[in-house]
């Protein structure tokens, strides 16, 4: 960027000073403010009359994106894309960062932070600025803490397998498959065998020394305290296990064999079509040597294998800067060893009047 175009952008955010930091994380849990100020609401009007619209949707007009100014940590001169949004039925507009947070302006007679002010008039200057001076803005301009990401896990942390044994354990999980119980009933006796297993392969218990009643312990210490009764059943009893099933009404708590409190529990499920079931929403180490372990006792079983496997192995892309549902994880841009590996969302600029788009 040009030293003359820099120095113009520096003014405006001297008059205007924003900490988008502070402004977005004070409060991790909201992600709107609202604003009742009719001054406020005039400067998105003057605005609007700027851009051409984005989208045209029944109920809002879309312009996206402009771009807000800032001084980073580094005392750099960054930008953050936003988009303003105008409700045809309300009387209000939107202005909605990427990551979710977005401020709601109406009309009204409430007094408003210096944040909020500066942020709007900011917003309105620097795009007055940008239809008078065509001030050229890259990729590497925009600020990677304000944007959505998409980068592979083995670029955040240390893969716990690597590809050639992903490929190996997967095909031993196909020739396991071929397996077949002859029947899904079974006693209790029978399931908690394989829950022993699974303990011996966690360092547990010793599966070859332990009794019924230690993994039954072991059961009660390790699993969700919410078995429902299912370990009271008679050890022996096919048909008081199988009564049990239908008549379980605590979901899947009594099958959770390591709890994992809010997530990452491990469940095995009884079997169903010839089958048991292994499943954690929080792949690691422990998974991996349950699967090889009931893999070598040669243990009828189906998972979530492929899925697993990706993120054991670092080959899953995960989100940066905000949550990736599986694996459950929430990765900032300074968490991403190699940032050069990290996908990032297009920004598009507004399209602003007798201006041409740019692309970023």
């Amino acid at each position: 960027m040009k030293m003359k175009n820099k120095e113009k952008i520096e003014e405006l955010i001297k008059k205007y000073p924003v900490n988008p930091y502070e402004l977005l994380y004070k409060d991790i849990c909201r992600n709107q403010i609202e604003v009742k100020n009719v001054e406020c609401y005039k400067t998105l009007e003057q605005l609007e009359k700027l851009l051409l619209p984005t989208k045209l949707l029944s109920d809002k007009i879309i312009y996206k994106y402009l771009f807000l100014p800032f001084e980073d940590e580094g005392k750099s001169l960054k930008f953050i894309p936003l988009s303003l949004i105008r409700f045809y039925n309300s009387e209000e507009y939107a202005i909605a960062f990427p990551l979710g947070f977005n401020m709601r302006v109406r009309k009204g007679e409430d007094s408003i932070s210096r944040d909020v002010f500066n942020l709007i008039n900011l917003l309105y200057s620097f795009a007055e600025l940008r239809l008078k001076d065509p001030i050229p803005i890259s990729e590497s301009d925009i600020s990677k803490k304000f944007i959505r990401g998409r980068v592979k896990l083995k670029y955040v942390e240390k893969p716990v397998i690597t590809k050639k044994e992903a490929k190996a354990i997967l095909e031993k999980y196909r020739e396991n498959r071929k397996r077949k119980l002859s029947s899904d009933s079974i006693s209790l006796r029978e399931y908690l065998k394989v829950v022993g297993l699974v303990y011996d392969a966690l360092g547990f218990l010793e599966i070859s020394k332990a009794s019924i009643e230690e993994i039954i312990e072991k059961r009660r210490r390790y699993g969700d305290f919410r078995d429902c009764n299912l370990l009271d059943l008679p050890l022996d009893d096919v048909n008081a296990f199988e009564k049990w099933r239908k008549e379980n009404v605590c979901g899947s708590h009594p099958f959770e064999i390591v709890a994992g409190y809010l997530y990452g529990g491990i469940y095995l499920f009884p079997p169903s079509h010839g089958r048991f079931m292994i499943y954690t929403s929080f792949p690691n180490e422990e998974i991996y040597k349950i699967i090889c372990r009931l893999i070598k006792e040669k243990i009828p079983f189906t998972t979530n294998l492929k899925e697993i496997l990706e993120v054991l192995s670092g080959e899953v892309f995960v989100n940066v800067n905000e949550p990736t549902p599986f694996p459950p994880r929430f990765i900032f841009y300074e968490d991403v060893k190699r940032k050069d590996k990290i996908v990032w969302d297009e920004f598009k600029e507004v399209r602003y009047k007798g201006k041409s788009s740019l692309k970023y």
